[in-house]
C-alpha cells in the first residue's frame, strides 16, 4: 500500500471534481466571480469595488488549479485598478459634501 503522499490527493468526493494535480483538459472552461468588495475610507461614505466575473479557458500544461490562480491574479489586478481609478474621484465628491454640509451648518448659526 501507498502513502497518501505518494499517491497524490485522494478521490474525488464528486464525481464531477477534479484533482488539482491532474492535467485538465484543454480547453475546459473556468468562470470565476470575486464577490464585491466594501471600502469605507471615510466614515459614513463607502466605496464598492466589483463584483468581478473572469471566464478563461485552461490552457496546455495547466491544471484546474493553475489555470484558477492565473484568473485569481487578473481578477485582483482588475478590483485594484478599478479601486484606484474611483478612489480619487470618490474622495473629490466626500470633500465637496463635507464642504457644503459645514457652509450649510455655519449658515444656519451651527
Amino acid at each position: 500500500m501507498r502513502k497518501r503522499s505518494e499517491t497524490g490527493p485522494g478521490p474525488s468526493t464528486s464525481s464531477s471534481e477534479q484533482s488539482p494535480v491532474e492535467p485538465s483538459p484543454v480547453g475546459d472552461e473556468i468562470i470565476i466571480t470575486r464577490g464585491r468588495e466594501g471600502f469605507q475610507p471615510v466614515r459614513f461614505h463607502g466605496l464598492d469595488v466589483g463584483p468581478f466575473t473572469i471566464k478563461t479557458t485552461v490552457r496546455p500544461g495547466e491544471t484546474i488549479e493553475t489555470a484558477t490562480r492565473r484568473a485569481l491574479k487578473d481578477l485582483d489586478r482588475m478590483a485594484e485598478i478599478d479601486l484606484d481609478e474611483r478612489l480619487p474621484g470618490f474622495l473629490s465628491r466626500v470633500r465637496e459634501v463635507r464642504k457644503r454640509t459645514v457652509a450649510e451648518a455655519e449658515k444656519n448659526g451651527g
